[in-house]
């Protein structure tokens, strides 16, 4: 099994996700590097387990973690990267459900400006 990190992680995932020549909003690697203000990592003693806590700029932290089953396999920068890693999937989840949700209230807002102009177009 192959544990080490792909810097392109994401990227591929979106590449495999979209269509060709789709122009949609998306969460970009930037969107999630610009939301992510401050890290703090914990190596618990006596233990494989590497946390990673990521600050976002609206004041919310996602965590990631990461352990190994061998201590003797055990590298404390590799644990942290991957710790990172993991957290940053959170933060992808976290702006893509704050994408969604803006996607839904302005289709709401075109609703209802709809509906209005039908009513005004019947009464005219």
């Amino acid at each position: 099994m192959n544990t080490a990190p792909d810097s392109n992680y994401q990227n591929q995932a979106n590449q495999g996700c979209k269509p060709k020549q789709a122009n949609g909003p998306r969460i970009t690697d930037r969107d999630v590097n610009a939301a992510i203000i401050g890290e703090d990592y914990h190596h618990f003693p006596d233990s494989t387990l590497t946390v990673c806590m990521l600050r976002l700029r609206n004041g919310f932290t996602v965590l990631g973690q990461s352990a190994c089953v061998s201590r003797d396999n055990f590298d404390p920068e590799l644990g942290r990267e991957i710790a990172r890693r993991n957290a940053c999937e959170e933060v992808w989840k976290v702006l893509g459900y704050g994408l969604c949700e803006q996607i839904h209230q302005t289709e709401i807002k075109k609703s209802r400006v709809r509906q209005s102009l039908a009513l005004y177009l019947a009464v005219l």
